[in-house]
């Protein structure tokens, strides 16, 4: 039998970052700007991202979120034509998250 976990217990993030707003396709907090660019199956939670979010994703040009067990798992990436390794940039996320996911959440750039 599934284990029952309150909401507020989902924010496993020990060092939360800034919250963050929606406003149109733009996901803002003070400083930091992302573009929604994709949002499958209208799937992208601003709670959810706000307790998974870690101030090490702004380094990336792209953070993809992806649901598994019913939890947000964030990833970032650089884009193609950055010299940072093949795996890092965001050519390499159909690889990573086609071949092991059912659903991807937003793209965000």
């Amino acid at each position: 039998m599934r284990k029952e976990i309150a909401p507020e217990l989902y924010n496993y993030n020990k060092f939360p970052g800034p919250e963050f707003h929606v406003n149109g396709d733009k996901v803002e907090t003070e400083g930091i700007a992302f573009t929604l660019v994709e949002n499958i199956k209208d799937a992208f939670d601003v709670t959810v991202f706000n307790q998974r979010f870690s101030e090490v994703l702004t380094k990336f040009d792209y953070v993809v979120g992806d649901w598994s067990n019913e939890q947000l798992r964030l990833r970032g990436f650089y884009k193609d034509d950055r010299t940072e390794e093949k795996m890092k940039r965001l050519a390499a996320y159909r690889t990573i998250f086609w071949s092991t996911v059912v659903m991807v959440v937003p793209i965000l750039s």
